[in-house]
């Protein structure tokens, strides 16, 4: 048995020291529970051997009253016995069950934020989790079942970069939970139980109490092992896959302002597999943290072939538009819906996901090379009330110098607004017709001159 643990302890260290967790602060998430337990046992044995400077984060989601209390004083006291110094954050549970993808994820998000937290607090990059083969195992099968790509199946990487910079690892990704209750019977160590983990409301639970243990009496205890192997040699092939991925991505993916998009001309020298592992690498960072499924992702996938100003849901308000040459991703809570705002300077009006702010300002605030954006006017030449609204068909309006008028329509076409966005675009006008054919063009007739007096700004955000 003391064999057992001296393995467990040279297992970390191998760890901790390649993945550069000397001679530096580094953190611990510890719930309480047996793994947890175990990771910061076995972490505390050999922090001297790597010069590491131990600090653990017991995040509290207050969704179980007194025991999640009682979890966080048990952390809190190991911590104290061992001498290591220990964070509670806290999280507001309400705002769990107003989240689109369930108090599960949110809980998750949460957590991870807390985190961060912790972790820029102490000078920390890095943060070890308990996560085990039995973990990987399990996330394999629930992958399997909703028909996910490589991505999904390749499980629980030992190591991952967050957005933030933080690097979660996971040294305990290659153990079973088998070896880790060896582990804390041999050490003589408590633990804390949460009793939602014997509740069967959550998937993984489902597999847990009830699947894996079918599978193990069939196919073997070492079934676990041969699972979480073969999550890892996913990873490796998808890493793989990445390499010929991620330079077609940079290629293909368009970003104009705020709006996203991908080249056809890119995705149609791409065979369907590669196509789709392009498509769904671009949408994770176009949908963070919540990209489509993959029916969501076959959806997109078919406006390759369609019809200029075809569409599809992408989820998170989001859809994709077919245009010429592109697939765009672009905000859904406006698209195709006519506005109409009365408007008034010194206010800021919104509309969906855009924003129209309206002032008077002094001449020495024109810009030179104004943004298009922006609109300098000559206020006085307004006449009766202003309104912000969707441009119609016949509508006609001066550009600005031509002496003539012109359709909107044809503005658009001449500037090449893609057809589907055209539904987007809006205009600012008077009782008497178009100022700006906004983020476009002026009118000639409200230009500002050497005369004028008053300045009108529009600015579109």
């Amino acid at each position: 048995m003391m064999e057992h643990v001296t393995q467990m302890h040279r297992s970390m260290r191998s760890f901790l020291t390649l993945h550069h967790c000397t001679d530096t602060t580094v953190l611990a998430g510890v719930s309480g529970g047996l793994d947890s337990v175990a990771l910061l046992d076995i972490a505390h044995a050999v922090r001297h051997d790597c010069a590491m400077d131990l600090h653990v984060v017991h995040v509290d989601h207050g969704l179980r009253g007194e025991e999640s209390r009682g979890d966080a004083s048990f952390v809190e006291d190991v911590c104290h016995a061992l001498g290591i110094p220990f964070h509670l954050r806290k999280v507001d549970p309400a705002s769990f069950y107003d989240d689109a993808n369930g108090p599960e994820d949110a809980a998750r998000r949460a957590r991870y934020e807390a985190f961060d937290d912790v972790a820029r607090s102490i000078g920390a990059q890095r943060i070890l989790l308990a996560h085990t083969a039995d973990d990987v195992a399990e996330t394999l099968l629930m992958h399997l079942a909703r028909g996910s790509g490589i991505t999904g199946l390749a499980g629980i990487p030992p190591m991952r970069v967050m957005p933030s910079g933080l690097t979660v690892l996971r040294p305990l990704i290659d153990v079973t939970r088998t070896a880790l209750e060896e582990y804390v019977h041999a050490r003589n160590l408590a633990w804390r139980t949460d009793s939602s983990n014997d509740e069967d409301h959550f998937l993984r639970n489902r597999l847990r109490h009830h699947v894996m243990p079918a599978v193990r009496s069939v196919l073997g205890t070492d079934v676990t092992t041969a699972m979480a192997r073969s999550a890892g040699l996913l990873r490796e092939a998808r890493s793989i896959v990445m390499d010929a991925v991620q330079p077609i991505a940079r290629e293909a993916t368009i970003v104009d302002g705020t709006t996203a998009g991908l080249r056809l001309d890119v995705l149609r020298r791409c065979s369907t597999a590669l196509r789709v592992e392009v498509l769904r690498y671009v949408l994770r960072r176009v949908v963070p943290g919540h990209p489509p499924d993959r029916d969501g992702t076959e959806r997109i996938m078919t406006l390759v072939d369609a019809e200029t100003g075809s569409r599809a849901s992408i989820g998170r308000n989001l859809v994709a538009l077919r245009e010429r040459d592109t697939i765009l991703f672009v905000e859904d809570d406006t698209a195709g819906r006519p506005i109409h705002v009365a408007i008034v300077p010194g206010a800021t009006y919104v509309v969906g996901s855009r924003t129209l702010r309206v002032d008077m300002v002094p001449a020495s605030e024109i810009r030179l090379s104004p943004d298009p954006s922006e609109a300098y006017l000559d206020a006085d030449t307004v006449r009766g009330d202003l309104a912000w609204r969707t441009w119609q068909d016949g509508d006609r309006f001066r550009p600005l110098g031509l002496d003539g008028t012109a359709l909107v329509s044809d503005m658009l076409t001449n500037a090449r607004i893609p057809h589907s966005r055209r539904s987007l675009q809006t205009v600012v006008c008077d009782r008497e017709g178009i100022l700006w054919i906004v983020g476009l063009r002026i009118s000639d007739l409200h230009k500002v001159s050497s005369t004028t007096t008053r300045i009108l700004r529009l600015a579109i955000a």
